[in-house]
């Protein structure tokens, strides 16, 4: 669930492509030992800040939902300021505050002017909703409604059952496996108690990363990031042996009949996490595999070379604990054997040859030259940033992203995937109709 006060947040974990423009990037640490990012950007006369905080749904515990609901409700009022009072108050600052939360962080997100007068008032309502967010009764049943309508609303969607399944074979006991936004059962047995000691826990400075980028210059950007960071309890960092160890992965095939048009089909890996050695490799091997149609192997050969699928792609989404690697395609039901067939032997070729030169050069050269796109805007870069600070990762991510990219051999590209993709570690989801009385 996402809680957007006055726009639509950009969702933060698509997987990062790169960068061209020359993005110089400081770092220090606050007073109480909050870590802090910052970019200047004096393009426009506004500033972006990111807080992201380890608590992500790996903090549910059994009370699976309660993070996601955390994070719906921390801008729902705040002190004496109602939902409604609080909703307006914004709006009179002409900036934005907004939340939400995935399986690794919860974060709160920040837009402002930098005339003195709004940025104090957006600060002075972004504090607030730190230090006392009011959690009120009504406004916790209202989104514990929303959300329940929302898993229902899910059971609609092939897709997102074919997703849902997937990481529950992949992750099994792990929260990676259960949905972000939990259960029907689990949401409906959360209480206030629980809210409140989830922010209290989770919500403090220990468990915080602070990006800011935008037209203030490093003593504004140092200024924000103490005021901020000095309102926050100091607490306790996130205990990282609470989350239960991933299980062995294994070979499993899962279908479930759902009275849809079309097949989803969703065969997965797990793989890696952010900062691994392998990161690269996978990267620029998920982008010949499928991650950009036009350099995809898959999509060239289920869709352009047989019309066998609507859709055929891959997708590489890596976490605090390891992630996914996920080869897809959605296709008629009458076409469903012969594309499985051939997604099955698309991905034997590669295990058994290895890519080719052209397909990892191809996928190089358009992670590459896809530099000038991804960070053109303060937020996009503010969403690096906020990456990078919360997985650890170098400081000069973006400047040797493409260096990075460029170092990766077409023999790593194919022993990455022929490790993380073998036969033995793979999970296979159908969802559609008439699956023979399968699940």
């Amino acid at each position: 669930m996402k809680n957007c006060v006055a726009a639509i947040l950009m969702s933060f974990f698509v997987l990062p492509l790169c960068v061209s423009a020359k993005v110089e990037v400081k770092s220090w640490s606050t007073e109480n030992n909050v870590s802090v990012l910052y970019a200047q950007v004096p393009t426009l006369e506004m500033v972006d800040v990111y807080l992201a905080f380890d608590a992500g749904s790996t903090r549910d515990g059994t009370k699976y939902g309660l993070s996601n609901l955390v994070s719906a409700l921390i801008l729902q009022g705040a002190g004496e300021l109602k939902v409604d009072e609080f909703n307006e108050a914004i709006g009179l600052t002409g900036g934005i505050l907004s939340s939400g939360s995935n399986s690794d962080m919860g974060y709160i997100k920040m837009r402002s002017l930098t005339e003195t007068a709004n940025l104090e008032a957006v600060m002075r309502l972004l504090k607030l909703a730190l230090s006392s967010p009011r959690f009120d009764n009504s406004d916790i049943d209202r989104l514990v409604a929303r959300t329940l309508t929302g898993i229902e609303f899910k059971k609609q969607s092939p897709a997102a059952v074919a997703r849902d399944k997937l990481y529950a074979g992949l992750f099994a006991a792990h929260p990676y496996g259960s949905p972000h936004e939990g259960f029907a059962e689990s949401v409906k047995s959360i209480t206030r108690g629980d809210i409140t000691n989830f922010f209290k826990e989770f919500y403090v400075a220990k468990n915080l990363n602070i990006a800011i980028v935008g037209a203030v210059d490093l003593e504004q950007a140092k200024a924000m990031a103490e005021d901020i960071s000095s309102i926050l309890v100091s607490g306790m960092r996130a205990d990282k042996s609470v989350v239960p160890p991933l299980e062995k992965a294994r070979n499993d095939l899962i279908k479930r009949e759902f009275p849809s048009i079309q097949s989803h089909i969703r065969v997965g890996a797990r793989s890696v996490e952010r900062g691994h050695p392998d990161y690269f490799p996978l990267l620029v091997a998920n982008h010949a595999l499928g991650g950009n149609s036009l350099v995809s192997i898959l999509f060239r050969s289920i869709r352009e070379e047989r019309g066998l699928a609507y859709s055929a792609y891959s997708y590489f989404s890596p976490k605090s604990n390891g992630g996914s690697l996920v080869a897809a395609l959605q296709t008629d039901r009458g076409n469903q054997e012969e594309a499985l067939s051939v997604l099955d032997s698309s991905l034997e070729k590669l295990r058994l040859g290895g890519f080719s030169d052209r397909d990892i050069a191809s996928a190089k050269d358009n992670l590459m030259r896809g530099f000038p796109l991804r960070v053109d805007t303060n937020a996009e870069i503010l969403n690096y940033l906020a990456m990078i600070g919360f997985y650890r990762l170098p400081i000069d991510y973006l400047e040797t992203f493409a260096e990075n990219v460029g170092q990766v051999t077409r023999a790593e590209a194919s022993r990455v995937f022929k490790r993380y993709f073998s036969p033995e570690k793979l999970v296979t989801v159908i969802v559609g109709p008439n699956l023979d009385g399968d699940e």
